[in-house]
């Protein structure tokens, strides 16, 4: 079995969570739950896959479709890092 690099997070309320944005400035697609701040920070299909909360299938299949789909796990994940980096970082924010 290979190790598949995608972050995940199923949250059932959450603001704005640094460890999505910690995951997307590393390049990982992220899978979370869609509460709070995520939706904010993940755009779904572009830099990951948001999924409704309390549905473990449906969670399953946006992770085993990362697992099946290296080039979409890696364009969105490129995606993330971009986001990240464009609208997240400390470079800016304005102070």
């Amino acid at each position: 079995m290979h190790d598949v690099p995608v972050f995940f997070i199923t949250s059932l309320n959450e603001g704005i969570s640094n460890t999505i944005l910690e995951a997307m400035a590393t390049g990982l697609p992220a899978v979370a739950t869609s509460v709070g701040g995520n939706p904010e920070l993940v755009e779904d299909d572009i830099t990951g896959t948001l999924v409704p909360t309390g549905d473990p299938v449906v969670l399953a299949s946006a992770l085993c479709a990362y697992i099946k789909n290296p080039n979409i796990r890696t364009m969105h994940g490129k995606a993330g890092r971009v986001r990240a980096e464009k609208h997240f970082s400390i470079e800016t924010k304005k102070w």
